[in-house]
């Protein structure tokens, strides 16, 4: 948002502040998103074990919301509304998230597109360092052995589709 006029220079200080999220609530904001992050994965690698293309698509959109919940919270930015999504990166790219913004949307849509099981693997692999970097091991952690299966989850592979490989 830009200010047009401001005389006394106190909306720009106000919408400067609205802009970002404040230092101290940070990490609770990682911690939630992380959370909800790693549920929304487990499920929609739940549902392509399953057979559920439809429903695995739409627990992978739900983790992506998520996902860039926390990529942006991590730089202290709220996420934008996907329809600007594109603009804000290449306007403002990210400084901590290790690829280029056209293949952090190219994952993105491969996602969206298929719920494609390695795709988000790939995107969990980079999120997770950003992460346990901040402090917030607990949220992979708590998963115990089924953070392990979200890592390593294949479709298609005999050997996975026993369901007592990802608890319900």
């Amino acid at each position: 948002v830009s200010v047009l006029v401001d005389k006394t220079g106190q909306v720009e200080q106000l919408v400067d502040e609205k802009g970002v999220i404040p230092e101290e609530h940070r990490l609770a904001v990682v911690r939630t998103a992380l959370g909800a992050y790693t549920n929304s994965l487990y499920r929609s690698l739940k549902c392509l074990r399953n057979g559920n293309d439809l429903g695995a698509r739409l627990e992978a959109a739900d983790a992506i919301g998520h996902a860039l919940t926390v990529i942006f919270a991590l730089e202290g930015r709220h996420r934008p509304y996907y329809g600007y999504l594109a603009r804000e990166l290449e306007a403002r790219p990210l400084q901590t998230f290790p690829l280029p913004a056209d293949e952090m949307l190219a994952m993105i849509d491969t996602i969206m597109a298929s719920a494609d099981a390695v795709t988000q693997q790939r995107l969990l692999a980079i999120i997770d360092p950003l992460g346990r970097q901040a402090g917030c091991d607990e949220a992979f952690d708590e998963w115990g052995d089924r953070y392990a299966w979200m890592q390593r989850y294949r479709p298609g592979d005999p050997a996975q589709s026993d369901h007592r490989l990802a608890p319900e």
